[in-house]
């Protein structure tokens, strides 16, 4: 995988993670009611789920690949339609209401209990987030193609892909957690939650169509 690729690559992931969605909320939630510990845990379990669900979609992927070469342009055409169809959806979607997420609805008493969950509770509570999601796999397995190059060892992009999936969550997770924990008191607004959303509605929109530009070459 070559360094545009990557940065491509890249900054799908980005976009994609930096939207507040249940595994974000939950970092968020777990990191006003048990603090850092909390987050830690929540975000270990969400990578865990991550990390499986991003290898199901690497081997659907590559075993197709291997089974039928001439249906990788196909796949990137599709990709690139279901990028362009989510990218349509979070533009619609921000144009219609959108309520704030209150930082500081966490009580002494929920904390208490909190305290007391065990790490493998935590994990497995984030974990199980994690799996209710499967747009995951779809959304991997859309993406992966488009960045592959059969020229090359398939095992080494996709062990690049996974690190960088790895260190972009992890680190959009734990910013989210540590201004949690700044900003108790206040509001995530609507106002900026839309602007994240038609950003980022716009950046998948581009990708899409360009995928299925390519995909016609």
């Amino acid at each position: 995988m070559d360094l545009a690729n990557w940065i491509m690559f890249s900054s799908i992931i980005t976009l994609a993670s930096i939207s507040p969605g249940p595994n974000v909320i939950a970092v968020i939630v777990q990191a006003l009611e048990s603090g850092l510990r909390g987050a830690f845990y929540t975000i270990l379990g969400n990578l865990i789920a991550l990390f499986t669900i991003t290898l199901a979609a690497a081997l659907g992927v590559g075993a197709l690949l291997d089974a039928a070469p001439s249906v990788f342009n196909v796949m990137k055409l599709a990709g690139g339609a279901y990028l362009a169809w989510k990218g349509f959806r979070m533009l619609k979607s921000s144009f219609n209401k959108m309520p704030t997420i209150n930082l500081a609805k966490a009580d002494s008493d929920k904390l208490e209990q909190e305290k007391q969950i065990s790490k493998r509770s935590l994990i497995i509570k984030a974990m199980l987030i994690s799996y209710s999601n499967p747009k995951s796999i779809l959304f991997l397995s859309a993406v992966f193609p488009a960045f592959l190059n059969q020229s090359e060892p398939l095992p080494l992009q996709f062990g690049i892909m996974f690190m960088s999936i790895i260190l972009i969550v992890s680190s959009i997770h734990a910013v989210y957690a540590l201004l949690a924990l700044r900003m108790k008191s206040r509001l995530v607004g609507a106002k900026s939650r839309r602007i994240m959303a038609r950003l980022s509605g716009i950046s998948f929109l581009g990708f899409g169509c360009g995928f299925i530009y390519q995909s016609q070459k």
